[in-house]
């Protein structure tokens, strides 16, 4: 009797740990997945702005720019909804500041993640120039589009009632 439950109780342990790591990995991997597709519309977007076309503000302008048969792909193959469900374009782009860049947010993640390293926050991207690099090339990179990561707790109020007035 004592071997079976020692059996069962391994059992059940092995079952969890691969449970539970199989979760994990599942979602890293939609985590990775998400900062891919937030990568890729950034790219776009960097494309037409270099080319003279203004920032997306709603959501059609934003999908003129971008591949969608690439994003929804992503989307489908790592079970993410689709980035209309959970990302939001500003309508006014807030401009935000941090230790790496500056310029102005036009693209965010609507409800905050938990991301791993850095706690709860939302990823968006940023237009403006990165502030490590030589100061010559700040004045004429203005047009680079960032993924960067914004903390819950230092979300502007100006991108936050944005994100309250779209979700009534």
């Amino acid at each position: 009797m004592k071997r079976v439950w020692i059996f069962l109780v391994a059992a059940v342990t092995a079952f969890i740990l691969v449970f539970y790591t199989n979760n994990r990995t599942a979602t890293k991997k939609q985590h990775r997945a998400e900062v891919y597709m937030v990568d890729r519309v950034g790219q776009k977007v960097w494309i037409a702005i270099d080319a003279g076309r203004s920032l997306p503000t709603n959501w059609v302008n934003l999908s003129n720019l971008v591949d969608w048969p690439l994003i929804s792909g992503i989307c489908e193959r790592y079970h993410l909804p689709s980035p209309t469900a959970f990302y939001t374009v500003l309508r006014s782009p807030v401009p935000y500041k941090d230790s790496e860049h500056a310029g102005v947010v036009f693209f965010i993640r609507t409800k905050p993640t938990k991301w791993e390293v850095s706690g709860l926050g939302r990823w968006a991207l940023l237009v403006g120039p990165n502030l490590n690099t030589n100061p010559s090339e700040v004045a004429s990179n203005f047009n680079d589009v960032f993924r960067i990561w914004i903390p819950e707790t230092n979300l502007p109020r100006n991108i936050e009632s944005q994100l309250s007035n779209q979700q009534h």
